[in-house]
């Protein structure tokens, strides 16, 4: 990479509560702009994770949160009668 990055941030853009500056004279900003790194997922996708969450989300918690909760109950419980 030859040079440096040079740009100046002299312009804003507001959308809804939040000011974004942003350099104009970046190539595609006009196209970028609303180009984050968050992706809506396709229909199909979405369907699958609408079916399938409700079992992710019990064996979740059964097997990791829920496991997790009792044992350190337990221990706090056999922690207090044993002092």
């Amino acid at each position: 990479m030859k040079g440096k990055l040079d740009f100046r941030l002299n312009k804003t853009l507001k959308i809804k509560n939040s000011i974004i500056p942003y350099d104009p004279q970046l190539p595609n900003l006009k196209n970028r702009v609303f180009d984050s790194g968050i992706r809506k997922d396709s229909k199909l996708k979405s369907i699958i994770k609408t079916i399938i969450y409700p079992e992710v989300f019990l064996r979740n918690y059964l097997l990791v949160d829920g496991f997790i909760k009792r044992e350190v109950g337990k221990l706090i419980k056999k922690f207090l009668r044993h002092y």
